[in-house]
């Protein structure tokens, strides 16, 4: 009996430690018509004993040209390089935590980083490579990116929501 409770015991921390991840970049990708795509990135601290103060995000140059950063919160630096198929090289987004601001310590996350792109593949964007580091620029983790698609249909809904109100509040006002 106890050796099975040990059993359990030890099995459930196996599952509970191979679910726990340092860190993690989420990419939710919206598609702007033909190749054009724009990529917002969410940068997540999930029980990393050590603060994240920057990440670098990779672009490899067979799929990706024309990145252009469109917004980065403000208490962050960020640079964009282009990839280039001639070298060859990925191109990369490297943002790193200005001083004063913390840094982003386990369980919070920040948003913002918006980035717009010309995409050479085919089908939807997916995951990208990523690496986290600490103030003294040591790599923390590194990994995929988790994808997710933000659907043309579910804009087109919002849209058609927000002109079905703008139609109702119209005749709300419209005298008799």
């Amino acid at each position: 009996m106890a050796l099975a409770r040990l059993c359990f015991l030890l099995l459930a921390a196996a599952l509970a430690a191979s679910q726990t991840q340092a860190a993690r970049l989420d990419s939710r990708y919206t598609p702007n018509g033909g190749n054009s795509w724009n990529v917002e990135l969410v940068i997540s601290g999930d029980g990393s004993p050590a603060q994240i103060s920057g990440f670098t995000t990779y672009f490899a140059e067979t799929l990706f040209e024309n990145l252009e950063l469109l917004s980065s919160p403000g208490h962050w630096d960020s640079l964009v390089i282009q990839p280039d198929p001639g070298l060859p090289a990925p191109g990369y987004l490297d943002a790193l935590v200005l001083d004063p601001a913390p840094a982003l310590g386990a369980g919070q996350s920040q948003g913002g980083f918006v980035l717009r792109f010309s995409y050479l593949g085919a089908g939807n964007p997916g995951s990208l490579p990523f690496e986290i580091v600490d103030s003294n620029f040591q790599v923390l983790f590194s990994g995929q990116s988790q994808a997710t698609l933000v659907s043309e249909p579910a804009l087109w809904l919002q849209l058609l929501a927000g002109l079905g109100l703008l139609g109702r509040l119209y005749l709300r006002r419209r005298p008799a």
